[in-house]
């Protein structure tokens, strides 16, 4: 396997240089709906508002992108995941992306690494995610398998006939 050469990871937190590397990143997205691509949007908007405007309070959403080169001009994926409510250290992982032609090189997987190390600064006990049964999401089924993910249950037929709900977690 490939890895990405000077990939760089740091947490999204201004509006003016990191939204616009985001939104051009969610757009080139082809396995993502239109629908999709507006939440992951709204997800990475607000956790740069809440670090732009409550620094001392914890976000909703902590999002971490993957970038090549120096400059961080290139961002080819992102992370975004966040405390669940009414749980004690218990988080939801809602999206992983990695751009199409950095698919394969590592991004995702150290992505997932540093997620996971900020959680451990967290003390977080479990982290979840849920993806879909369909075959175009038997690679990620298989990805969060090889970085330690269970998957825990499955709901049959939940996206629509045929297509179930897969959810992984991973405990501290």
């Amino acid at each position: 396997m490939n890895t990405t050469p000077q990939l760089h990871i740091r947490k999204l937190q201004n509006a003016a240089t990191d939204l616009p590397l985001a939104q051009k990143l969610i757009d080139e997205m082809d396995t993502f709906t239109s629908d999709e691509k507006l939440v992951a949007m709204e997800l990475i908007c607000k956790a740069i508002a809440d670090e732009e405007n409550k620094p001392e309070t914890p976000p909703d959403y902590l999002v971490f992108a993957a970038f090549i080169g120096e400059t961080n001009e290139t961002m080819v994926g992102h992370i975004c995941y966040g405390e669940t409510p009414m749980t004690h250290k218990t988080f939801d992982l809602y999206w992983l992306t990695t751009h199409p032609r950095y698919r394969k090189q590592g991004v995702a997987k150290a992505l997932m690494e540093r997620m996971f190390e900020d959680l451990r600064s967290r003390e977080a006990r479990l982290i979840r995610t849920e993806t879909a049964g369909a075959a175009l999401y038997q690679g990620t089924r298989q990805f969060y398998q090889r970085v330690g993910m269970i998957e825990e249950a499955t709901i049959k037929d939940f996206y629509s006939l045929g297509d179930d709900l897969s959810i992984f977690t991973y405990r501290f």
